[in-house]
């Protein structure tokens, strides 16, 4: 488990290797996540989900199955009413899970994915700050196990009526 991060403007952001959908081609581009975020968790105890982002999103994301954009439900984020047309959701279907036990001093542990669910991580665009940032292509927002849908494996439940669009679907070797 091998973590890029680098400092842009005196703040340290971990870079994640993604797929990334540019001129109807994917190729593989950087998400950022600011170590601050991952600060706020800490502090509010989500630990799992720190373990989560460290194994499942850092060495996970480039393996994502199916990209979505636009949630089908209004979102005012960031001073846009719009914020719903921004949101990218990749989706995938690891095998494991990750907790973390031994607090602060502690790592993670590898258990058993949620059966029936697949792992969602959600992104959004940087399109305001992309001078700041000039590395990060998106911005890592929330990652969470969402139930299967039934039609179109290792997708969200409902993604047709949950998302404006399907952007791609990886074919894994």
């Amino acid at each position: 488990m091998s973590v890029e991060y680098k400092e842009f403007n005196g703040e340290v952001v971990f870079l994640v290797d993604a797929n990334f959908l540019k001129d109807e081609e994917l190729v593989v581009v950087k998400f950022g996540l600011r170590v601050e975020e991952l600060k706020r968790r800490a502090e509010f105890r989500l630990f799992s989900e720190i373990a989560q982002f460290y194994t499942l999103v850092n060495d996970g994301l480039i393996l994502t199955k199916h990209a979505f954009a636009g949630l089908e439900r209004p979102l005012y984020c960031r001073d846009s009413c719009d914020g719903d047309q921004e949101k990218l959701v990749y989706s995938r279907k690891p095998v494991t899970d990750y907790e973390w036990i031994g607090g602060r001093d502690g790592k993670p542990v590898r258990k058993d994915a949620p059966k029936g669910h697949v792992f969602v991580v959600i992104v959004s665009p940087n399109r305001k700050h992309k001078e700041l940032y000039p590395e990060v292509e998106c911005w890592i927002e929330h990652w969470a196990w969402v139930e299967e849908d039934q039609g179109l494996s290792q997708a969200p439940v409902n993604w047709v009526d949950r998302f404006k669009l399907k952007l791609w679907t990886q074919e894994q070797e």
